[in-house]
C-alpha cells in the first residue's frame, strides 16, 4: 500500500525549497508514495502543470498574496489541521526557515501522523517582522522542538540553528548532474538569444531579488569589473521586492546595455554554460543550491561565507567576506578567471566530481526514500 507524503512550504513559487520539492517529486518512487504539498501562500503557478502530470494536489491558504504574520500562520494552521484529518497522511516533510515551522509538526502530532519531519534550510529566519519572527522562532524551539520526530538539515549550520543540541541528519541537497554539466551547445545557443558575443566575459547571479540575497553587492561588484573589462556583461536572474532598486542603480550607472535582467524562470539550467563566472553574496544560507548547481557546470564561483563548509566540493569556490567590498571581489574574479582560463581546465568534468562526492539527486532520493520508511 502507498504512503500517503504531505509537502509543507511557506511558500510556493520557484525558490529554493520549492524547486528542491520539484526534484525530489521528478525522481522518487510514485509506485510507493502518493504526495501532496500544502503552502501557506503562493507567488505563481509555473510548475502546476507538471504536477498535474504526477496527479499531484498543491493546496494553498492564500492564492496571489500574503497577509501579516499572524494571520497567515493562524490560518494556515488551522487549514493544515483539516488537510491532515480529511486525508490521513503516513508522513509530514515541513521544509521551514525557522522554529515556526515546528507548529507545524505539533498540529501533525495532535492529527496522529506518525512520520514528522522537519527540514531546516536556513540559518538565518530572514529579514522583515524580526522581533515577531525571533519570538516564534524561540518559541517553536523551546516548546514544541520535540513534536518533530525526524529533524534533517541542509548543513551543519543550519542544523545547529533550528535543532540546537538536539540530533538531526544532514541531507545533502541533491541535483541532476547531466543536467548542470557544462554544454557549449547550450552555451552558444544563449548567448546568441542575449546577443552576447562568444569572447564577453559573462558573469551569473541567480536567486530571488531579496535582501538575503544581496544582489545590490553583486551589481557593484559587476560595476567595478565593467570598468576593467568592459567587454563584459552581467546576467541577473530573478525577481523579487528589490527589482524597483536594482533597476535604478542599472540606470544611475549607465550599466543598461551591459546588464542583462532576466526574471523567474522555471529552469535554471540551461543558463549556467553561458556564463563564464558565477557570483553569490548572500547575508546568510542554509546551504546554497545554486553554488552547487555552477560547480556541477564547472563555473569558478565567488560566494560569501554566509554559505557553509559543505557547499565547497571543488576548489572552483572562492569563499570571500562581504567586508572585503566590491572592488576586491571584482579584482579577485579577473585574477581567478585570468588563470583557469589559462589552465584550460574541462568544465564538463566537473559534473563527475559532484556526482562521486554524493551530491547527484540519486543518492539524495536514496537517503530520503529510507528516512520515508523508517522514520530515521
Amino acid at each position: 500500500m502507498k504512503k500517503r507524503i504531505l509537502f509543507y512550504s511557506e511558500s510556493w513559487g520557484i525558490g529554493g525549497i520549492e524547486t528542491l520539492i520539484m526534484d525530489i517529486i521528478r525522481n522518487i518512487d510514485h509506485s510507493k508514495y502518493t504526495i501532496d504539498i500544502f503552502s501557506t501562500w503562493d507567488s505563481n503557478s509555473l510548475f502546476d502543470s507538471e504536477l498535474q502530470k504526477y496527479d499531484i494536489h498543491r493546496y494553498t491558504v492564500f492564492h496571489g498574496y500574503r497577509p501579516n504574520l499572524l494571520v497567515r500562520q493562524v490560518l494556515s494552521i488551522i487549514k493544515f489541521r483539516k488537510l491532515l484529518n480529511k486525508n490521513h497522511y503516513d508522513i509530514v516533510h515541513i521544509n521551514t526557515m525557522n522554529g515556526m515551522g515546528f507548529t507545524f509538526s505539533a498540529a501533525a502530532l495532535l492529527e496522529h501522523v506518525n512520520i514528522r519531519i522537519v527540514h531546516s534550510h536556513n540559518a538565518n529566519f530572514g529579514e522583515g517582522h524580526y522581533f515577531a519572527k525571533s519570538f516564534a522562532h524561540k518559541f517553536g524551539k523551546t516548546f514544541l522542538g520535540n513534536t518533530a520526530n525526524v529533524r534533517l538539515a541542509t548543513s551543519s549550520a543550519a542544523g545547529k540553528y533550528l535543532f540546537d543540541s538536539k540530533r538531526f541528519i544532514i541531507l545533502h541537497n541533491g541535483i541532476d548532474t547531466e543536467k548542470y554539466r557544462y554544454n557549449s551547445e547550450g552555451r552558444s545557443v544563449l548567448r546568441r538569444k542575449y546577443q552576447i558575443a562568444d569572447h564577453t566575459l559573462v558573469i551569473g547571479a541567480i536567486g530571488r531579488l531579496v535582501e538575503q540575497k544581496n544582489p545590490l553587492f553583486v551589481l557593484e561588484a559587476f560595476r567595478e569589473l565593467h570598468q576593467i573589462i568592459p567587454d563584459s556583461a552581467l546576467l541577473l536572474i530573478g525577481a523579487g521586492d528589490l527589482e524597483a532598486e536594482i533597476d535604478s542603480y542599472i540606470s544611475n550607472n549607465s550599466l543598461d546595455s551591459s546588464v542583462i535582467r532576466i526574471g523567474r524562470v522555471s529552469s535554471s539550467a540551461q543558463y549556467y554554460s553561458a556564463f563564464d563566472l558565477f557570483f553569490a553574496a548572500s547575508h546568510y544560507e542554509g546551504f546554497g543550491i545554486t553554488v552547487l548547481e555552477a560547480q556541477c557546470n564547472g563555473l569558478p564561483v565567488f560566494c560569501s561565507t554566509a554559505f557553509p563548509q559543505e557547499v565547497l566540493i571543488t576548489p572552483l569556490v572562492n569563499r570571500m567576506e562581504l567586508t572585503y567590498g566590491p572592488k576586491f571581489w571584482a579584482k579577485r574574479a579577473i585574477s581567478y578567471h585570468t588563470n583557469f582560463v589559462e589552465h584550460g581546465r574541462e568544465r564538463k568534468n566537473y559534473a563527475d566530481v559532484i556526482k562521486r562526492e554524493g551530491y547527484s539527486i540519486i543518492d539524495m532520493i536514496k537517503n530520503l526514500e529510507h528516512i520515508y520508511e523508517r522514520g530515521i
